[in-house]
């Protein structure tokens, strides 16, 4: 329901999940960047306005900590750790947040988010939480 003004929902923090302006009768996109970016690195800036356009929740992942550069060894390191709060993430989501269906969940990430978006699935189905 909130189409221009960003909402930080903190991980482990109930309220920030619970409040989170989610319209139940969309889709929610979650986007995750690569190494050395952050959430509104390209071309994160240019998916994120459109999807909301087009009537989709969406979420942007932000772990640049993780991943600045020059260490990519270090960012590479890190990708498990991050893919495993994401993966512990999404059940907290659906659990505070009733306006969260996991069928309308879709990951959508490039670059060293993908593998941080693959593990992150992997640690869901590792919780029997399966990602359409």
């Amino acid at each position: 329901s909130n189409t221009v003004e960003p909402y930080q929902i903190i991980e482990n923090n109930i309220s920030t999940i619970e409040h989170a302006p989610i319209n139940r009768n969309l889709p929610l996109k979650v986007l995750f960047h690569g190494y050395g970016a952050h959430k509104d690195h390209d071309p994160n800036p240019q998916i994120r306005p459109n999807y909301l356009s087009i009537g989709y929740n969406v979420i942007s992942i932000d772990y640049s900590r993780a991943v600045r550069k020059p260490c990519y060894p270090q960012a590479t390191a890190a990708v498990r750790t991050i893919g495993r709060c994401i993966g512990e993430f999404i059940p907290l989501l659906l659990k505070y947040n009733e306006k969260v269906e996991l069928e309308g969940i879709h990951f959508i990430a490039f670059s060293l988010g993908a593998h941080v978006a693959t593990t992150a699935g992997a640690i869901l189905n590792e919780m029997g939480v399966l990602i359409p």
